[in-house]
């Protein structure tokens, strides 16, 4: 579900398979005037960003296809994708988990209940 707002909202991706939780994203960022594009898995979030302009991704580490770490340094390595700021949104807590976040290239890193 996306939001029709003006071309100059920001739009934030939100990349998850989790059905509950997307939702609950989707419905705070529209109320807090963002559009929202949300996407299950790793392809579709990265074909997404060749058809929407993206501010922001909040992508879960566990998701179909490639993790959200790979995810993340493909993104990073587009050169007309790296600027968009990545903050991993997950269960996975551990410290190495962290971690690997901020080395795929997460700009921060929060772990979902």
């Amino acid at each position: 579900m996306e939001k029709i707002t003006d071309e100059d909202t920001p739009t934030i991706l939100v990349v998850d398979d989790n059905p509950v939780i997307t939702k609950i994203l989707e419905e705070l960022l529209i109320r807090a005037d963002y559009r929202v594009v949300v996407v299950a898995g790793g392809e579709e979030a990265l074909e997404s960003l060749e058809v929407h302009k993206v501010d922001l991704i909040l992508l879960d580490v566990d998701i179909p296809g490639e993790s959200g770490y790979a995810v993340c340094k493909t993104i990073k390595k587009n050169p007309n994708t790296a600027y968009i700021p990545v903050i991993f949104v997950t269960s996975r807590g551990e410290r190495e988990d962290i971690v690997s976040g901020f080395e795929a290239g997460g700009q921060d890193y929060i772990v979902k209940p």
